[in-house]
């Protein structure tokens, strides 16, 4: 594609910025016009980096979404920016509530970018939310196992994601680690 997003801990990748976070930052390059911006800005200062993992592009390249640790909670949330306006949301405060003690992960974008799946919460469910109406969807329901890596199909209304043959209930699983007898499982 056009468009390609990517985290590195490099600085000076994008001279316009101030990156001395020494974190991971998301950044985005346009291929055709060879543009390299950073996408993990803090909020009102565009030229201050503020560390970001996991990016997720829409297919249409005007937001990215990824993970990054927030400061007044001190927990993962995801935060999809419009590469257009620079405007910032957070996927925290669009599920209000529902996500104050969850860690927010592995966010996989919609081609335009109104459709964000994700992985949340402390047993591992797989969710799918619509950026505009805030419909939030447990594309996991009724799975016993934790789940990881959600990716949606390109019109969003599909969900394929990894799943645990263990329940949760006996099995302590730490994201990242590999979960046996796993499965791919498709919500639709």
């Amino acid at each position: 594609g056009r468009y390609v997003a990517f985290e590195s801990t490099a600085s000076g990748l994008d001279p316009g910025v101030a990156d001395n976070n020494g974190a991971s930052d998301v950044f985005v390059l346009d291929r055709d016009s060879g543009q390299l911006r950073l996408a993990s800005t803090v909020v009102g200062s565009p030229g201050q980096a503020r560390g970001g993992q996991q990016p997720a592009l829409a297919g249409d390249g005007t937001r990215v979404a990824f993970s990054a640790v927030t400061a007044s909670s001190g927990r993962l949330d995801i935060l999809v920016r419009n590469l257009g306006t620079q405007q910032q949301t957070s996927l925290a405060t669009v599920l209000g509530g529902n996500a104050a003690t969850a860690d927010l992960g592995a966010p996989s974008l919609s081609v335009d970018g109104s459709l964000l799946a994700f992985d949340g919460d402390a047993v591992a469910d797989i969710y799918r939310v619509d950026l505009r109406t805030r419909e939030l969807v447990l594309a996991s329901a009724g799975v016993a196992a934790a789940c990881r890596s959600p990716k949606l199909a390109r019109n969003g209304t599909a969900v394929a994601f990894e799943c645990g043959g263990t329940p949760v209930a006996t099995q302590a699983v730490q994201k990242g680690a590999p979960l046996p007898g796993a499965l791919v499982l498709l919500y639709d």
